[in-house]
């Protein structure tokens, strides 16, 4: 699942929906924007980072699938 958040984009976002296609059946799903991921996109719109993916670096580079980021992402679904 977090290689599929880190190649979110925001061409992915569209009328008020984030389009995502499941790995092994290609199914295309979508995702309302609504609630606190509209809050959460707004914060990630103000932070002036451009880049590709709605998850980037600061430099507007899509994140590494990395241990770390795999270790937060875990951690906060787990709190969820």
């Amino acid at each position: 699942m977090t290689g599929r958040v880190l190649k979110m984009r925001w061409d992915h976002i569209k009328d008020g929906a984030l389009w995502v296609e499941q790995g092994k059946t290609k199914a295309r799903l979508q995702i309302d924007i609504v609630g606190e991921l509209v809050a959460l996109i707004d914060r990630i719109k103000s932070r002036g980072i451009v880049g590709m993916t709605l998850l980037s670096d600061p430099k507007g580079q899509r994140l590494k699938h990395s241990g770390n980021f795999r270790r937060q992402f875990k951690l906060t679904r787990d709190c969820a």
